[in-house]
């Protein structure tokens, strides 16, 4: 478990204890009649500096959020102790010290510290401590103890915090389902890229090849009279507009017999060539391949000699795009019906999707994979590497130490989007990560079944430590008690 995780059991740690150390607050009968001089004092002083240093580092050093909110938790209970020790931790005061705790951390502070652990979760954190914030201010009013000016105040910012928790949850309920099938039904069906430019035909031939998968029937009609007028014409085609319209299965004998005779990469003689060296993958490399595959004349012989040179081809090298690379060789091999040189290349590949998988990154959301392979400090997962790993996992299995539900976890997060002004619109990228999230789901459904993850669920835990404790202060009712006869007996207190 990773240190940063076991931080976060510092504020449940330190809740009891500051239960403990303001179970027994006091305050006299009318604690608004109290020199002004009185209320103040080191300790409440000490507790507004800890306040703003504990939001400047949550702000600044996210990851000691959870120091921090042991600091705002202690800066609380050394407020109302040196109050109590006064007679002075009046319900007012209380419900003010409890207001400062929990605006202090709604919004920006614990919305930064878990937005990589649970969004949805740390939006209803965020709603529970403005509605606490509510609660408190109300509390206050219902003291009896403000002026006309107090409860102006008091009020103000009671509607405030309201409507801060109505916003939020109407953010909330209006988020729903993103990147759901229906979507990936209409991105393909909808889909009309010109064949001449690259566009986003190779993301719409790994949506509709999943699809296919999954039992659906995308309408592939309108890309395929696009790519067959193309093919016709013999215009320039772009090899990525090709390997989508390949994967969405628009491609038949008569448009690689186009392919053959129109595009100069094509090589019968070279593809064939040096049987006991493998393959440059240029990008085009996998349509010449294909193209002769799909040759009438093409033998079972010639067959092996390509299967062995693909069997030669698996990134070694370190560099960017390795992930597209090993399931470019693992997708001919299967095509070529030789899964059994892809079951030999397991151990390598499994070290491959190991390397490329963002458990702990430097920037961004965890959990997805990145399309370097490389020793760089740190890891930036993206949505093309992430669909290219969960495809070439079908292949080889799940590598040990790559958690499943935590990649489905990562794609969830990167399809989260608010409603509240309309539906957004639904981008390639978006397809990319709903049609990774659609395979896991279908392929691998009982490995993503929810069990308590310390990574994700502690920090929640942790998070509701001071909202608890602002709960506990407002329930309880200070102790009633006569003021101090002389300042001798208050310095004693104190």
């Amino acid at each position: 478990m990773a240190l940063v995780t076991l931080a976060w059991l510092l504020p449940i740690l330190a809740l009891p204890v500051c239960l403990f150390l303001t179970r027994d607050l006091r305050t006299i009968a009318a604690p608004e009649a109290v020199d002004g001089a009185k209320r103040s004092g080191p300790a409440p002083i000490v507790g507004v500096v800890l306040y703003v240093v504990v939001g400047l580092v949550c702000i600044f050093v996210p990851e000691l959020t959870p120091v921090a909110i042991v600091l705002g938790m202690v800066a609380l209970v050394l407020h109302l102790r040196a109050l109590s020790a006064r007679r002075l931790a009046s319900r007012s005061q209380v419900a003010v010290g409890v207001f400062l705790l929990a605006i202090l951390y709604w919004g920006g502070p614990l919305g930064f510290a878990l937005r990589d652990h649970d969004r949805t979760a740390s939006a209803w954190i965020n709603i529970a401590t403005a509605v606490l914030a509510a609660l408190a201010l109300f509390r206050e009013q219902r003291s009896g103890e403000l002026t006309d000016a107090g409860h102006r105040r008091s009020r103000v910012l009671t509607v405030v915090m309201c409507g801060i928790a109505a916003f939020g949850l109407v953010r909330v309920a209006t988020a729903g389902e993103y990147g759901n099938r229906d979507q990936l039904l209409d991105f393909v069906a909808a889909f009309d890229d010109p064949a001449t430019e690259i566009g986003d035909w190779e993301q719409m031939g790994e949506v509709a090849a999943a699809l296919w998968r999954a039992g659906h029937r995308p309408d592939t009609s309108r890309a395929a009279a696009t790519i067959h007028v193309a093919l016709r014409e013999g215009v320039d085609v772009h090899p990525s507009t090709l390997l989508g319209a390949h994967a969405a299965g628009l491609l038949g004998p008569d448009d690689w017999a186009s392919y053959r005779a129109h595009e100069i990469s094509y090589q019968r003689d070279r593809l064939l060539a040096r049987p006991g060296t493998g393959y440059i993958l240029t990008l085009s490399k996998p349509l010449d391949i294909r193209a002769l595959m799909a040759d009438p004349s093409f033998t079972p012989e010639e067959a092996e000699i390509v299967a062995g040179k693909l069997a030669r081809s698996w990134p070694r090298e370190r560099g960017v795009g390795r992930l597209e690379d090993a399931l470019r060789v693992a997708d001919l091999l299967v095509e070529l019906r030789r899964r059994d040189l892809v079951e030999a290349a397991r151990e390598p590949l499994h070290a491959l999707l190991r390397r490329s998988w963002c458990k702990e990154p430097s920037y961004g959301a965890p959990y997805g994979f990145t399309g370097y392979d490389d020793e760089r400090d740190g890891c930036g997962p993206s949505d093309d590497a992430t669909l290219y790993a969960v495809l070439l996992m079908r292949y080889v299995g799940v590598p040990e130490g790559i958690d499943l539900r935590r990649v489905a976890w990562h794609l969830e997060r990167e399809l989260e989007r608010p409603r509240l002004l309309g539906t957004p619109q639904f981008s390639s990228l978006d397809a990319e990560t709903a049609t990774a999230l659609l395979i896991l789901q279908d392929e691998h459904a009982d490995d993503l079944i929810l069990r308590f993850d310390p990574e994700r669920h502690i920090p929640l835990l942790g998070a509701l430590a001071p909202l608890l404790f602002g709960v506990v202060l407002l329930l309880r009712r200070p102790r009633v008690v006569e003021a101090p006869e002389n300042e001798d007996d208050q310095a004693e207190e104190v």
